[in-house]
């Protein structure tokens, strides 16, 4: 994920989900496709182990049109997260 600015990045990082999500995802098209079936799986990245392992995952909730997730950072602030 990157994030900018006013047309300037500040800000490169990960964004790490539940594995039961990443499956299900994993399963709809494109990501069906072979050429991800090499991506690195959350338990496997050594990032996030260092982010905290399975607290620096993002909780999910059903919403209209979509998901809606909320992940605390190390400052406790609330970052928002809209995926349809």
């Amino acid at each position: 994920m990157k994030v900018h600015v006013g047309g300037k990045e500040v800000h490169t990082g990960q964004i790490f989900f539940n594995e039961t999500i990443t499956a299900a995802v994993y399963k709809q098209a494109p990501y069906a496709e072979p050429r991800h079936a090499t991506t690195r799986r959350t338990p496997s990245d050594n990032i996030y182990e260092q982010a905290g392992g399975s607290s620096a995952q993002v909780k999910l909730a059903k919403r209209s049109g979509g998901l809606e997730g909320i992940r605390r950072d190390d400052r406790d602030r609330h970052r928002d997260l809209e995926a349809t």
